[in-house]
């Protein structure tokens, strides 16, 4: 009893002395443990922009906190702290964005914050933060080719999706920002041509092309458009060719149509060429060519290859079938494509109207060529009769067939005794005879005439028909002459006895008076009669003075006398006279020559003309022959006259016989001999008017055609030219000069100025009169944009209407190099695995517009970053460049779990580029480099052995240990760190109760999962261990280690109690209990963590309580709380600087309680005396009881402690306890069955906990698992420790020596914690090891032995 109250009176010194202020040396925490912010991306750099606002604080007042990012942190971010003090001490810490965030780089960024306190000994809190950056639409669709091109077969079916027509472009952009819509359009020239063939459809991964309308490759051979890609907000575009196929799907065609021709009816040869192409212009055929039979087709032939369609058998318009069908033939062609059979894809047939022109080429017929017919002398007025009709017909048509009739004497002169009726027949007719001047039968008993038919049209085409008319005898008796009167015909310049005219005259009377004689009347007038016979004749020879010579001086000279009048008379031998008139007329002779007008004549007209200046397209020249008019003699015809005077045949005139001068063809004005001083050019003509006697009479006449110029010739350039000129020249630089010819002679129609047609008069000029081309104000030659020029040079005179001319003038455009390289690929990202051998990781595309550009590359490591993100100098030659290709290669040992990324500065330089322009040598871009983790690393577990415990009674499944948490594996992504865990064996040390065979689970007492996790199989009621190999492995290896698990009970439990978040103190409890083992000499084991509570159960915000168990690995137990108390009482002072550095507040066996504010440490100071002085009488009674029951068997003061359910590590101990009393159930009172009690303490002395029992009430209410501690899931009710002091008579009832060992432990801490707090205050450097937990003053909280 003694040594139970010398413990109670140390309890309760310690308890009234030990206090201290545990605000000081509570750190700074942050209001959150860990963060998540948003904010929109962008360039913070000049204008830092608030993302979010951290708060922090710390409980003493009298030190400030300040919040500061990580250096890694301070690229990104500055904190602006704002500080308040209305409670507790605060601070506000406004955090800036204030550098270029793009999502599209990187969408996350990790930061770490600390709080700091004023006060440098407390520790920094921690807090990191993930700041997710919220996209904005700031990029723009990228197609994945700058141009697509197409090709689709022109039969494809309209309305399908177009193979191989697929369009990406892609938008780094998230959401809607990120979605791209597609449209297109027509582009190009002929852009109208393109429309409404076309439609695009937006798919998942980008867009295609769906036909919307017939192609047709004969129509468009390809199509332009632009494709638009849109965002909503940007949008890109990119050029789209659609190649259109050709198909044989289309016949010849035949050019040129409608095929007519006209041909006269006696044509020969070739008439007419027909042509036809494959419709199929993409793959086209041979055509060859044939005709069909048809109308007309025998009198053709057809070229099968070249088309010629030629006669072959004469067109004859009047007869055959050419006649039957009216001249007018249809003949079908065909064309077809060869190699094939014929069809309506292959062949095409077409008609060739030929129309036969007739010819008047046939002459009228009569039915006989002689017909007879009679008629009765002294009739007129009537028809002579025939036998058979006199029928005439012209075969010629439409206008060729009219036929002129007429009747006339057998030697084809005129008559008029007779006369045709009608005298005109069109075609076909019967012709009739009709008796003008009656006959006379004593003068002819029968007539022959001719009937003739002539050609109305053309003279030349005629026909005859002898007639022979006899005449039927009247009586009549008076002889006459045959004529009334005689005209007779002599040529002038006769001689004498030339031969006149003969009269006859006839008598019908017979014998002599029948018989006639003729003579002349009058004087001498150069002519005579032969009396028999009536022959006239010349009786005169002055006329025989001129022969072959133009006669002047002859007797008969038709020029003077053109005609005698004689009268004769004829007497028969009756001597009846019968007076005759006899007219002579002298025949002319050819003895004048025509005579023109005037000497010469001179005519004007415009070359290439066909008029005269007179208007008329015709001139007539006249001359006059004196000779008798309408005879051979005077009538005269012209012709042109070589110097010989011989008819000969212009070049551009023709002069016909009546001396009308035509234009036969055109003059040129420029092929005429120039002449000195003039602008007009002759062309000289010699005319013969001639006569057409019978030896011809002819002169000639100079003619001069004045022929004036006409701006016929346009300007002719010798061909087209070509000239060079370096980019960037300044305006006026001469490039090359121009000339064309005009052909005309004169001015101003060969007068050339010149001008730029098109094609680049914004950058060349021209100058109109020399013909010099050189550069334009303000032109920009760049050879990069354009290359070359195409100009179309006009040149146009300047006469009346103005010709032009054209040629092309190419111009090359030198290169200057001027123009900066491009890199087409860059800026990139670029995943490299870890570890690969030297490789090839990326091949730079660039491109130099320039020609003689030599690009060479160079690489610099820009920024890099390891494995946590954070930059380091990168010494090493990671990666090096081919100057020549571009080819980046990467070295072998870049790895993964040290760098993390690379960004390269990748120059490209033009090593040519011209020193004027040295300011574009060279250009760069980024390439990101991403090192992807490999697994090559194999998991390590962080120590060969590992120990955990686990309390007594805990049920199946419960967890013992996370082996994930001592392991490590130096792979950095997640993937490569999942790891499977096996059990590999396990060994039992000390427990008695394990059965041979476990049927549950994995069949043994301890289960491992293949994530790592340790759970018991068994329900464990006795202490030991038992020792389990656990093996972890990946594909990059494995590693092992043994676990030795405890089965321990709350008596072998301690806490310590920080002044810390329970985050904070999870990172940092490896390293506390580690530290603390060291101390120590035994291994301390982690058992877990939770939050303080006070002594109310109200839980301490930023305070935890770590619990944990101490092992002798020696021994392989575990040791009581209260014996590892004792040793770190021993530590006392060492653990003083183990406290500060880890906000330890205390640590040991026993409940703390929280100091009282100082505001009731009187109050309490009162109420300990009193407690003292009631102790006091207490005690006093205590010792009379101890005494009078020393002779009785040791009995434990501290009430026992059973579980509010009957069952309790299988014993039945009755009724459940009264909570907070020590009244046990009627059946087993602990006091009353003593002898009972004391054998079943003994017996389960390591079953149940001494300190701390289920059935105590626990201040620290330390939860150990208390939803699942008893088998049936219920949870454990908190009991109240009873400290029951006396015993059944009374007494206090004294411990054995350990219950001594206990006092002595308690007094010397009393003692130790008044010699350094003194004057009863406290000074805070006491460590009272308590329960686990650091405490200014302590109480007793929980029973022991005694």
């Amino acid at each position: 009893m003694k040594k139970a109250f010398l413990l109670h009176i140390a309890f309760i010194l310690v308890s009234s002395t030990c206090r201290f202020t545990r605000g000081q040396l509570t750190p700074p925490h942050f209001d959150q443990n860990t963060a998540f912010f948003e904010y929109a991306e962008g360039n913070y750099t000049d204008n830092p922009a608030l993302a979010f606002t951290l708060n922090a604080s710390v409980s003493n007042p009298n030190l400030n906190v300040t919040i500061r990012a990580d250096v890694a942190s301070s690229n990104i971010v500055y904190v602006n702290n704002t500080h308040t003090r209305n409670i507790g001490n605060r601070v506000a810490g406004h955090v800036y964005l204030m550098t270029n965030l793009d999502r599209e780089m990187k969408a996350t960024w990790d930061l770490v914050f600390f709080a700091q306190s004023s006060n440098p000994s407390l520790s920094q809190a921690i807090l990191r933060v993930t700041l997710s950056l919220i996209d904005v639409n700031d990029e723009s669709p990228v197609f994945s080719r700058p141009a697509y091109q197409i090709t689709i077969q022109e039969n494809y079916t309209v309305g399908t999706r177009v193979a191989n027509s697929e369009i990406v472009a892609k938008d780094p952009d998230m959401g809607i920002g990120g979605h791209v819509t597609y449209a297109i359009k027509a582009t190009g020239q002929a852009e109208e041509l393109y429309k409404g063939y076309f439609n695009i459809c937006t798919e998942f991964a980008g867009a295609y092309l769906v036909l919307k309308k017939e192609l047709d490759y004969e129509t468009l051979t390809f199509l332009q458009y632009e494709v638009v890609a849109t965002d909503g907000t940007h949008n890109s575009t990119a050029e789209l060719l659609v190649k259109v196929q050709d198909v044989q799907d289309k016949p010849p065609v035949f050019l040129r149509l409608p095929y007519i021709k006209s041909v006269s009816e006696n044509v020969n040869g070739a008439i007419f060429t027909v042509k036809a192409v494959d419709g199929d212009l993409g793959i086209p055929r041979e055509v060859k060519y044939g005709l069909i039979n048809d109308s007309c087709a025998s009198y053709l032939s057809i070229n099968e290859t070249t088309g010629e369609i030629g006669v072959i058998k004469e067109l004859d318009r009047d007869s055959g079938e050419i006649h039957q069908v009216g001249g007018v033939c249809s003949i079908k062609v065909e064309a077809y494509e060869t190699g094939t059979k014929k069809s309506n894809e292959t062949q095409s047939i077409t008609d060739l109207t030929l129309t036969i022109v007739d010819v008047n080429d046939n002459p009228p017929t009569f039915s006989n060529q002689t017909y007879e017919g009679f008629v009765v002398e002294n009739t007129t007025g009537i028809s002579i009769t025939f036998s058979e009709n006199i029928q005439v017909e012209d075969i010629d048509q439409n206008g060729y067939n009219t036929i002129k009739l007429s009747v006339l004497h057998s030697n084809m002169t005129e008559q008029q005794r007779v006369v045709a009726s009608p005298v005109e027949i069109i075609g076909k007719g019967i012709v009739l005879l009709r008796v003008n001047q009656a006959f006379d039968f004593e003068e002819e008993k029968s007539v022959q005439l001719v009937v003739n038919a002539t050609d109305k049209q053309n003279s030349s085409l005629f026909s005859t028909s002898n007639i022979t008319i006899r005449i039927k005898d009247a009586n009549d008796n008076d002889p006459v002459f045959e004529n009334n009167t005689y005209e007779f015909d002599v040529s002038e310049n006769s001689c004498n006895g030339t031969p006149v005219g003969k009269i006859n005259a006839s008598d019908a009377d017979s014998d002599d008076f029948g018989n006639i004689s003729y003579s002349i009347n009058g004087a001498d007038n150069g002519f005579g009669i032969d009396t028999k016979s009536g022959q006239i004749y010349v009786a005169s020879n002055e006329s025989c003075r001129c022969i072959d010579i133009q006669c002047e001086e002859s007797l008969l000279d038709r020029e003077r006398i053109s005609k005698y009048y004689l009268t004769m008379e004829a007497q028969d031998g009756g001597g009846r006279r019968t007076p005759v008139s006899v007219v002579i007329r002298l025949m002319d002779e050819n003895d004048n020559s025509p005579e023109f007008r005037d000497e010469s004549y001179e005519f004007s007209i415009k070359e290439k003309s066909n008029e005269f200046s007179s208007g008329k397209n015709y001139t007539i020249l006249t001359a006059i022959d004196g000779d008798k008019l309408g005879t051979n003699n005077s009538r005269v015809s012209y012709c042109f006259s070589d110097e010989g005077k011989h008819c000969a045949n212009d070049e551009y005139f023709k002069i016909d016989k009546n001396g009308t001068i035509t234009i036969t063809k055109q003059l040129d004005f420029e092929n005429l001999t120039k002449l000195s001083d003039s602008d007009y050019r002759e062309h000289n003509l010699k005319v013969m008017a001639y006569d057409h006697g019978i030896q011809s009479m002819n002169s000639t006449v100079g003619v001069t055609i004045i022929v004036q110029d006409v701006n016929d010739h346009n300007p002719t350039f010798s061909g087209n030219f070509e000239g060079r000129v370096k980019e960037n020249s300044p305006s006026g630089t001469y490039i090359l000069s121009v000339s064309a010819e005009d052909g005309d002679g004169t001015a101003p129609n060969n007068e050339v100025s010149y001008f730029i047609f098109l094609g680049g008069s914004d950058q060349f000029k021209m100058d109109g009169n020399s013909g010099n081309l050189s550069v334009q104000v303000g032109a920009k030659l760049d050879r990069e944009s354009v290359s070359s020029y195409n100009l179309t040079i006009i040149a146009i005179d300047k006469g009346n209407p103005q010709l032009t001319g054209t040629t092309n003038v190419t111009l090359i455009i030198d290169d200057v190099n001027d123009t900066p390289p491009e890199l087409l690929n860059l800026p990139a990202r670029e995943e490299l695995v870890e570890n690969a051998e030297s490789k090839i990781i990326f091949r730079c595309n660039s491109s130099d517009k320039d020609i003689d550009s030599l690009l060479s590359y160079s690489i610099q490591i820009k920024e890099a970053y390891d494995y946590l993100g954070q930059k380091f100098n990168a010494s090493k030659d990671y990666f090096t460049i081919n100057n020549a290709t571009g080819e980046i290669s990467a070295r072998n040992y870049i790895d993964a779990e040290k760098e993390l990324s690379f960004v390269l500065s990748i120059v490209v330089t033009d090593t040519k580029t011209h020193i004027n322009y040295s300011d574009k040598a060279k250009v760069s871009a980024e390439l990101i480099v991403n090192v992807t983790d490999m697994n090559d690393n194999p998991p390590v577990f962080t120590a060969k052995s590992l120990s955990a415990g686990i309390l007594r009674n805990s049920p199946y499944n419960t967890a013992v240990l996370d082996m994930k948490e001592f392991v490590t594996d130096q792979d950095v992504t997640e993937k490569h760190r999942r790891h499977k865990f096996y059990m590999l064996n396990i060994t039992n040390h000390g427990l008695k109760d394990i059965p041979s065979v476990i049927t549950t689970g994995c069949k043994k007492a301890f289960c491992v999962t293949e994530n790592g996790t340790v759970l018991s199989n068994f329900l464990f009621t006795g202490k030991g261990s038992m020792e389990v190999g656990i093996s972890v492995n990946d594909t990059a290896g494995s590693s092992e280690t043994t676990l030795d698990i405890y089965i321990i009970d709350e008596s072998q439990q301690l806490s310590m109690h920080f002044r810390r978040p329970k985050n904070d103190v999870n990172k940092v409890q490896e390293y506390v209990l580690r530290n603390l083992s060291a101390k120590i000499g035994y291994k301390c084991v982690f058992d877990g963590i939770n939050p303080y509570q006070d002594e109310e159960g109200n839980i301490i915000e930023f305070e935890s309580l770590l619990t944990f168990h101490v092992i002798d690995e020696k021994e392989r137990i575990v040791l009581d709380a209260i014996f590892v108390q004792g040793v770190l009482d021993q530590y006392g002072d060492d653990l003083k600087d183990f406290r500060n550095h880890y906000g330890v507040a205390a640590i040991g066996a026993l409940q703390i309680t929280d100091v009282k504010d100082t505001g009731s440490k009187i109050k309490e100071t009162y109420i300990l005396v009193a407690v003292i002085v009631l102790l006091t009488l207490i005690l006093a009674i205590v010792i009379y009881f101890y005494i009078t029951s020393i002779s009785k068997s040791k009995r434990k003061l501290k009430a026992a402690t059973i579980s509010s359910t009957e069952k309790k590590n299988g014993q039945i101990l009755g009724d459940a306890v009264i909570p907070g009393s020590n009244m046990f159930s009627k059946n087993k009172n602990p006091l009353i069955d003593k002898e009972e009690e004391i054998q079943r303490t003994i017996g389960n002395q390591d079953n149940v906990s001494l300190a701390g029992s289920e059935e105590s009430l626990d201040f620290n209410e330390v939860e150990y698992d208390k939803g699942n501690y008893y088998l049936n899931q219920d949870p454990v009710e908190e009991k109240e420790a009873v400290l029951e002091m006396y015993g059944e008579d009374g007494g206090v009832p004294i411990g054995n020596e350990d219950d001594m060992a206990l006092l002595k432990q308690a007094l010397q801490q009393h003692d130790k914690l008044a010699s350094e707090n003194g004057n009863g205050g406290s000074k805070g450097g006491g460590l009272d090891v308590i329960e686990g937990k650091v405490n200014e003053g302590y109480e007793i909280v929980e029973a022991t032995d005694v």
